[in-house]
């Protein structure tokens, strides 16, 4: 049988709950509504989950 891990373990999941939530943090909002910004979040962004596709080893599963 394959590996799982819970959702809650996964780190792909959390780099995608931090970024939903970044905005309602008082510096960092300020920081990413500013235009120039926005390349500079896309590359990390895309770098971020490309590591981590690297690192991942078990699936998620929301089941036993």
């Amino acid at each position: 049988m394959e590996a799982s891990k819970k959702p809650w373990l996964s780190k792909t999941i959390w780099l995608g709950v931090v970024t939903a939530l970044s905005p309602f943090v008082p510096g960092v909002s300020e920081w990413i509504s500013n235009a120039a910004h926005i390349e500079t979040i896309g590359m990390i962004w895309g770098a971020l989950a490309v590591l981590l596709r690297f690192i991942t080893k078990d699936k998620v599963s929301l089941g036993d």
